[in-house]
């Protein structure tokens, strides 16, 4: 339970550099938070001065305060987080409540400082003052601690606000960037591996919303591909909001289209053995291809472990029904030689 009245702040990133269209981003991470936070209990959101303020209103609020701070790092367009304490703007107060509400941050530390900022100009001290009266607060209550205001340990920070004032005893870097879906719509190609779940943070960053499409060719792949590509996508929401998973499968979706190839040449040529014949004669030129280029390739390969003397060569592994390849030999080596080749065909045409 959250023994103190604390609140939650989230500081405004580059959304603070947009002009008449600055409510449209500060509703979008309103919502985006809302939706992350109505799990924990119900909180109250308040927007001003480029804060937002996230107060708990019941008990399970309270109990879940430091899983909402978590959460609250995860929202898109928040620069930084911040758990404070909410206390009335009264110097004794503050004094009192500085004291006991970093008991437990200044234990393990040996120096500290202390930041004021007063947004409220009517505030009959100025912000040194404010510092200057914190810290010997701070100071009497824990004379092993000395102030270093280049590298403290803490750094406390007061801030004077129109209706309240705060402390704070640091802040928490936020996921920055753009508010979720803020620019529109965009698909991930998810492959499984790490490149495209990175790739799909960033854009999610720059306030992409994400769907998600992934290829694959049972059986050459197996079940457990597809299971990781559903966890990756599942984890990926975490962060980067919905995502909306399709998985297009290869080998279905060429069967089908060899029949409606052979469907509409049928209709085409009014023949059922002609339209069979050149159906069929499409995927065996494919396949064909593929075999011929594998050939080359591997006959380019051994010539060059011949010409070059290289020691050990491994040739036309099979796995999976696939013919792999796997060889010594680098790839910028490969093309150079293989164009070699081509040179020594051409000069005999």
């Amino acid at each position: 339970m959250n023994e103190f009245n604390e609140v939650i702040l989230l500081k405004f990133g580059e959304v603070v550099l947009k002009g008449l269209n600055r409510n449209r981003f500060e509703t979008l991470m309103i919502k985006d938070l809302s939706s992350r936070l109505k799990k924990l209990g119900r909180y109250t959101i308040e927007s001003r001065q480029s804060i937002l303020y996230v107060i708990p209103e019941n008990d399970a609020a309270k109990e879940n305060f430091e899983k909402a701070v978590v959460e609250s790092t995860k929202v898109f367009g928040i620069a930084a987080v911040s758990r404070a304490l909410c206390v009335d703007k009264d110097m004794n107060v503050i004094l009192d409540c500085v004291k006991t509400y970093c008991k437990d941050v200044l234990k393990d530390a040996k120096t500290f400082k202390v930041e004021a900022r007063r947004s409220d100009k009517d505030f009959y001290l100025k912000s040194p003052e404010i510092c200057k009266e914190c810290g010997g607060a701070i100071l009497s209550a824990n004379p092993r601690l000395r102030v270093d205001v280049n590298n403290p340990d803490v750094a406390v920070r007061i801030e004077i606000r129109q209706k309240h004032a705060y402390i704070n005893c640091g802040a928490i870097p936020g996921a920055g960037g753009m508010p979720y879906s803020s620019a529109g719509k965009g698909l991930l190609l998810l492959s499984g591996g790490i490149d495209s779940p990175v790739a799909g943070y960033m854009c999610a960053k720059r306030g992409v919303k994400l769907d998600a499409l992934h290829f694959e060719s049972y059986p050459y792949t197996s079940i457990q591909a597809r299971e990781k590509v559903i966890e990756l996508a599942s984890q990926m929401q975490d962060t980067c909001g919905k995502i909306r998973l399709t998985i297009a499968s290869v080998t279905e979706n060429a069967i089908v289209g060899g029949l409606l190839a052979i469907l509409v040449l049928f209709l085409f040529l009014g023949n059922a053995r002609n339209a069979l014949v050149i159906g069929v004669s499409m995927p065996v030129s494919v396949v064909t291809t593929f075999i011929g280029i594998i050939a080359f390739i591997g006959t380019a390969i051994l010539l060059y472990a011949y010409i070059n003397n290289t020691a050990t060569i491994n040739f036309f592994i099979k796995t999976n029904n696939f013919f792999i390849i796997i060889s010594p030999i680098k790839y910028y080596d490969l093309s150079i030689f293989l164009c070699y080749i081509f040179s020594i065909f051409k000069s005999h045409l």
